[in-house]
């Protein structure tokens, strides 16, 4: 429950807010060997929009092309989600696939207007929503499938989304959903486990305007991030980590940077990624 108090940030004052549900989980497991699995998970989901959500509001950024507008009115979004996968686990590597489809009421999302150039960000709710994809993920240790270097592995991880909002009987992309990532790569680890190298390639599509659900808005391009990092265990409580990223010195943006922004912002190059960087770190 909320007692909202109008103050320089949260400028909207509006009586509480209260909201609950129960919610339901349960899963199950079918083997068909030690070796290999196939799974299934029904849930159902609650959350109550947030303080912000609620009741902040600035239009003192329009200078700066934008302006957030509060809405006291927001309802709970309630969902319920299926996953299928199937999981793999043996000598050789690890592998797991899993599609998943939820179906949600009041969905809260922040579609976005431009209004003469101004980008209007405020939470809504959709009387429906839904949102399916795939994830899959592989670990393959090389040593024991080709023979390669005792350490050496090949990992890979993919990502892919769709959803759709339903408002008066019209189909809308959700917007906020990213664009579809592949990430592989190589890793050595030493057999001691004193010291490892890594070297990853991250793929990711572009933003389709197709999926914005309006015109107008800044659809990002895709982009091929190349990056090598080490680590050394000094002794058995520190650790020094070393990288190199984006080794192209890759112009990019994430989608959740820019998501609801016109296409001629004068400002979008301040929400690019860093170009080639390095860090290190002791643990």
């Amino acid at each position: 429950m909320a007692t909202p108090k109008a103050d320089d940030r949260y400028t909207v004052e509006q009586e509480e807010h209260t909201s609950d549900k129960v919610t339901f989980r349960t899963g199950a497991v079918y083997k068909f060997t030690e070796e290999y699995s196939m799974f299934a998970q029904f849930s159902q989901g609650f959350k109550a929009p947030g303080l912000s959500q609620l009741y902040r509001e600035d239009q003192t950024s329009i200078y700066r092309g934008y302006i957030t507008l509060a809405n006291p009115d927001l309802n709970p979004e309630k969902s319920n989600s299926f996953e299928l996968g199937f999981r793999a686990d043996n000598k050789i590597g690890n592998f797991e696939l899993v599609g998943f489809y939820s179906s949600f009421d009041d969905f809260i999302e922040q579609p976005v207007e431009v209004i003469d150039g101004i980008s209007v960000f405020q939470y809504d709710n959709y009387a429906e929503a839904t949102i399916k994809g795939i994830e899959a993920r592989a670990s393959v240790w090389l040593d024991d499938l080709l023979g390669a270097p005792k350490g050496l592995a090949f990992q890979a991880a993919f990502a892919y989304a769709k959803g759709e909002t339903e408002q008066d009987g019209i189909e809308t992309p959700i917007n906020s959903i990213a664009p579809r990532k592949l990430v592989m790569g190589l890793t050595y680890d030493s057999s001691d486990d004193i010291w490892g190298i890594g070297a990853n390639v991250t793929l990711s599509s572009g933003k389709d305007e197709d999926t914005i659900g309006s015109t107008g808005y800044f659809a990002p391009g895709g982009y091929a991030l190349f990056d090598v990092s080490g680590y050394a265990n000094l002794t058995d409580s520190l650790t020094l980590r070393a990288g190199l990223f984006n080794l192209t010195d890759k112009e990019y943006w994430l989608w959740e940077d820019v998501c609801g922004y016109a296409a001629d912002t004068s400002y979008i190059n301040r929400f690019t990624q860093p170009w080639r960087n390095a860090s290190v770190s002791l643990q």
